[in-house]
């Protein structure tokens, strides 16, 4: 059987959900709609910007980068 690649998943925690963006920083546009609270993300890079900032490149349920970790709050528990 094929191995799955190693990757991070996660589940938007924040209440008025997480904004998808081009790259992992707000200064980056927003693609599409925000992913609302209790979405499960599956992503492939983890970026720490800060001790209080870091960003997940997510691959589903759409494709872009999202914060984990903003502002030293938690928006995506990653498990």
């Amino acid at each position: 059987p094929p191995v799955p690649a190693p990757g991070y998943k996660g589940k938007v925690v924040a209440g008025a959900g997480v904004k998808v963006r081009a790259g992992p920083s707000t200064a980056y546009a927003q693609i599409g709609s925000a992913l609302p609270y209790g979405t499960f993300v599956s992503g492939d890079e983890l970026h720490t910007t800060s001790s209080a900032e870091k960003w997940l490149h997510i691959t589903a349920p759409t494709v872009g980068w999202v914060a984990v970790m903003y502002a030293g709050t938690v928006l995506v528990e990653l498990s």
